[in-house]
Formats: structure tokens, C-alpha cells, sequence
């Protein structure tokens, strides 16, 4: 894909009231796109251009989320498009620096800035505490399977009446995108409630028995 061209217009302080940048400044902001383009694409499932199926890709960045469309043909590199988030303040340089914060993580290379030891907790009344602990644990063998029951009981899925896109996602495994998708083209017999779409739970159990089908 070919990339337009930015031509600036010559204009003078005095016409604007602005100083315009110059040709290098937006050389320069075009140039970190791209590479920004190009670095999170590479390390995000992608889809060619031309292929009809295209599976979004859902990126968690702290507790804010992103509903990315990652592209690549070998001709001119990637393009990361953003479908949805879960708030305006959220893009993509946002997942560019997470998504680098990662790797340099996993590289096992430190963040820049002075050691912080005062803030690592002393461990030894820690350790003290949990042995005393397993001297009793026959005793505790009761409680604990009662306490697993009551963590399954709580966790289990809430059956509804309907659910949104974003709760029908998370039963189904399927993107939020592939599930919008599938209520705007009647895939899904959902219903529109003030603007969102409500997808009722018999619906939801038969995708979960049968699938979607192709959106």
C-alpha cells in the first residue's frame, strides 16, 4: 500500500498566528506510525488484507481493554486498526508500550530508575507464620473443602436473561467484534436495549452447543 504524501503548505507566522512544523517534524511523526504500526503487529496475530474472515484480536492493558484488527501483506508491512475499547483515553501507543514493557520484562531487563529496596517486605515472619500453619493443617482439611465448595458455588456462571455482547464474549470465547458482527447481521436473535445489543440465554446456549456459523 502506497502512502500519500504530506505537502505543506508554505505559511508564515503572520498569516496563522502558529508557527507550522517543519517537513522533518512530520517526517518524523509519520516514521514512529509506522514503526509503531509495524512493531505491535509482529507480535499480534495478524490477517492478510484479502482474506474474508479476520479475526480481531482482544489486548488487555491494566484494566482497560482494546479490540484490535491486526493486517499484514507482505508488500508494505502491518497495520493495527482499533474496532473497540473500553475507554477513549486507551490506544494504540498504549499497547505499544505495554506490549514493549513485556518483552523487556521477559528479557529480563530491569526498568530504568534507582533500586527501591526499602519496598521489598521482610519475608521472614512470612515464612515463620506459614510453617506453623502446615503443623496444623490436618485440622484445617475441613474448613479448606468447605471453603473449595464455596469458591466453586460463587464462581459458577450466572444464568440471565439476556447478556450483553461483553458477557456473551467471555461465555462463548468468541471477540467481542465476531459477536457485534453476528447481532448486526441477524446471526444472533438479539434485541436492541437503549443502543445495546441484548442476546437472550437461549440464544447464548445454542452458540455455546452449535457455534456461530460464519459471520
Amino acid at each position: 500500500m502506497d502512502h500519500p504524501q504530506v505537502w505543506l503548505t508554505e505559511t508564515t507566522e503572520h498569516n496563522t498566528g502558529l508557527p507550522m512544523p517543519g517537513r522533518t517534524d512530520v517526517d518524523r511523526l509519520l516514521l514512529d506510525n509506522r514503526r509503531m504500526h509495524e512493531f505491535v503487529g509482529s507480535w499480534l496475530p495478524s490477517s492478510h488484507p484479502d482474506d474474508s474472515v479476520a479475526e480481531p484480536v482482544d489486548y488487555e492493558v491494566g484494566d482497560e481493554w482494546l479490540e484490535l484488527l491486526v493486517l499484514h501483506d507482505p508488500a508494505w508491512g502491518y497495520e493495527v486498526h482499533v474496532l473497540d475499547r473500553s475507554a477513549d483515553e486507551v490506544g494504540l501507543p498504549d499497547v505499544y508500550h505495554d506490549l514493549r514493557d513485556r518483552l523487556l520484562a521477559e528479557a529480563g531487563v530491569q526498568p530504568a530508575g534507582p533500586a527501591r529496596p526499602d519496598h521489598i517486605p521482610n519475608l521472614v515472619p512470612l515464612l515463620s507464620r506459614l510453617d506453623r500453619l502446615e503443623q496444623h493443617l490436618p485440622d484445617l482439611r475441613p474448613v479448606i473443602d468447605r471453603l473449595d465448595k464455596l469458591t466453586a458455588y460463587v464462581l459458577q456462571p450466572t444464568v440471565k436473561e439476556s447478556y450483553t455482547v461483553e458477557e456473551a464474549a467471555d461465555r462463548t470465547r468468541l471477540a467481542r467484534w465476531t459477536i457485534r458482527q453476528a447481532c448486526n447481521k441477524g446471526i444472533i436473535a438479539a434485541e436492541k436495549v437503549n443502543e445495546q445489543w441484548r442476546i437472550p440465554h437461549a440464544e447464548l446456549v445454542r452458540i455455546q452447543n452449535h457455534g456461530i456459523g460464519r459471520v
